[in-house]
């Protein structure tokens, strides 16, 4: 399994549309199918830095859907 930061979007009928960076985490096929609770944590200052550095980084990629975790998948 691997995984990266994604933003990803949320729509709630009460807060309307939001974004959260996630860890996504991928099937063999390279497809999204699980995210983890937003976080940040470190047992140290350097790996706080290099987790704010993969957060910048989720900003370059696609917006990820939080519709996409749900669909069915494909079974070939």
């Amino acid at each position: 399994m691997t995984w990266n930061h994604r933003v990803v979007r949320f729509n709630d009928e009460e807060m309307g549309e939001y974004f959260e960076i996630k860890e996504v985490f991928y099937d063999k096929n390279g497809n999204p199918n699980g995210f983890s609770e937003a976080s940040i944590m470190s047992d140290s200052f350097e790996g706080l830095h290099e987790q704010l550095e993969m957060f910048k980084a989720a900003t370059a990629k696609p917006i990820i859907n939080e519709a996409e975790f749900f669909k069915p998948k494909d079974p070939s």
